[in-house]
């Protein structure tokens, strides 16, 4: 995602940093079949693994955020193709590294590509094999004491709930396929013109889901995410 317009940061930093703000576990592959099948059971879609709510990162309280609005029934949630939407989600998280970009860059993906299907919720989705967010970018960042203004996100500030979770939103259109194999966000790569439309395009639809973040805590939403996982299909 490009949201508007170095030095390097070592290996062992970003390394670091990575294991700090992404602790996703990787599952397996016979680990992801047992949690399909049990998925598949279940009323709501998968919920990743997640520490109490105070000692959630800011990646997986982004997470947690974007996860109750595309498990509940809402104009945003249809427009990602309904819950099982959170599968390529997941995914999409799980691959998240750390990396030092251009301060209008809040998240890059690139290279390969693997397709994937999932015909028990009618869900087809793209994975690109390297996925950077940007440390010093409007996902962390609101102001740099020098350099170039990082930039808003849509309506939103950096650096804030809701700029986070239009971030994801944003980033997860391009892997979700339409009926007619068009992506729901068309690829924007390093066109700030072509990125701020898709952002607009997802506010156009989430925009009230997003603003109502504050209204609940992190408790709150972990708690009620975790019921919703446990319950049972009708």
């Amino acid at each position: 995602m490009t949201v508007s317009g170095g030095r390097l940061l070592s290996v062992a930093i970003l390394a670091t940093l990575a294991m700090s703000i992404f602790p996703f576990p990787h599952l397996s592959e016979t680990q992801a079949m047992r949690r399909g099948e049990s998925r598949n059971k279940n009323a709501a879609p998968e919920l990743l693994p997640l520490p109490s709510s105070n000692k959630l990162s800011v990646i997986q309280q982004a997470y947690l955020d974007v996860y109750s609005i595309l498990s509940n029934e809402n104009s945003c949630s249809d427009f990602f193709r309904g819950p099982g939407s959170i599968e390529a989600l997941n995914k999409l998280v799980q691959q998240m590294r750390a990396s030092y970009l251009a301060p209008r860059v809040a998240l890059r993906m690139s290279g390969a590509l693997s397709y994937h299907e999932d015909t028990t919720i009618n869900l087809t989705y793209r994975l690109f094999a390297k996925v950077e967010i940007n440390t010093e970018g409007p996902f962390f960042k609101s102001t740099r004491p020098l350099g170039p203004t990082i930039p808003a996100v849509g309506v939103f500030q950096p650096n804030t709930r809701e700029a986070r979770a239009t971030i994801l939103l944003h980033e997860l259109g391009h892997l979700i396929r339409n009926p007619d194999a068009s992506w729901l966000l068309i690829d924007d790569g390093n066109d700030s013109a072509k990125s701020q439309d898709n952002t607009d395009r997802v506010l156009k639809v989430c925009r009230n889901q997003i603003n109502s973040l504050h209204q609940s805590s992190f408790e709150t939403e972990l708690a009620q995410a975790q019921s919703d996982a446990r319950q049972p299909q009708p």
